[in-house]
């Protein structure tokens, strides 16, 4: 719900829910997104703080094709991908393409790494993202609660687990942008996040019908179309408000 109490915050408000994330994605996409490169590398990093062990941490990443890069400056954020439990970063391949395609800059780590250490994610993340300090991030993520407590622009969570743990008291204070996507067959893990996350004052849930727990795999078509809408309305933003 809009906080009506404040007039900056309900703005904010007002224009996230006030995007149109039906709007039909250009026909050539398909076409951009089939040149954009994937790319699996690797960085050792220490993943606990003042531990001794190093660990090898692979990644995917994807830049949009040489044809978008030239005098485009109207995407400065950076959009990091993080996949639940059961896959690893190959399953957001596509996605990485859709994206790039559209002008964006992404990484999708393998997660896998970390056994899903909740604290080890966090440690890695943070590092990640002072490596790309000169763009905002957004983080799409069908993992954990984790992705709540990375300062980032925005964040479009499926169906993340756990969000039990999360605070209702914080999550209102919190101004984070959040599009909160859960299909429709989903009535679990996804019901139980979109309840709990709505209680961000500048969320928005969106449903895809007849999605499963991972719509973004079940209808990728129509997960491409709300994300990218989302997104491509993100540089409207207030800077403030991240």
């Amino acid at each position: 719900m809009c906080d009506e109490t404040n007039s900056d915050a309900s703005a904010l408000c007002t224009l996230i829910k006030s995007i149109d994330l039906e709007k039909a994605l250009p026909k050539r996409l398909e076409c951009l997104a089939d040149e954009v490169e994937v790319i699996e590398e690797s960085i050792s990093e220490q993943v606990v703080e003042n531990g001794e062990d190093l660990v090898s941490i692979r990644y995917l990443s994807s830049f949009p094709p040489i044809s978008q890069r030239l005098g485009s400056t109207k995407f400065d954020n950076y959009i990091l991908l993080l996949h639940d439990q059961t896959n690893d970063a190959n399953v957001w391949q596509r996605t990485l393409q859709v994206l790039s395609a559209s002008g964006f800059c992404c990484i999708a780590p393998h997660l896998t790494n970390f056994v899903f250490d909740e604290e080890k994610i966090i440690h890695f993340l943070l590092k990640l993202s002072s490596r790309v300090e000169t763009r905002e991030i957004v983080i799409v993520a069908s993992l954990q609660r984790t992705a709540t407590q990375l300062r980032v622009k925005a964040l479009i969570a499926i169906g993340i687990s756990d969000t039990h743990r999360l605070k209702e008291e914080e999550l209102r204070e919190n101004p984070l942008p959040c599009l909160i996507v859960r299909g429709t067959f989903d009535t679990s893990i996804g019901l139980n996040a979109a309840n709990k996350l709505k209680h961000l004052r500048n969320s928005r849930l969106v449903e895809i019908p007849n999605g499963k727990h991972l719509c973004h795999l079940s209808h990728p078509s129509q997960f491409y179309k709300i994300l990218l809408n989302f997104l491509l309305n993100l540089s409207v933003l207030p800077q403030s408000m991240h």
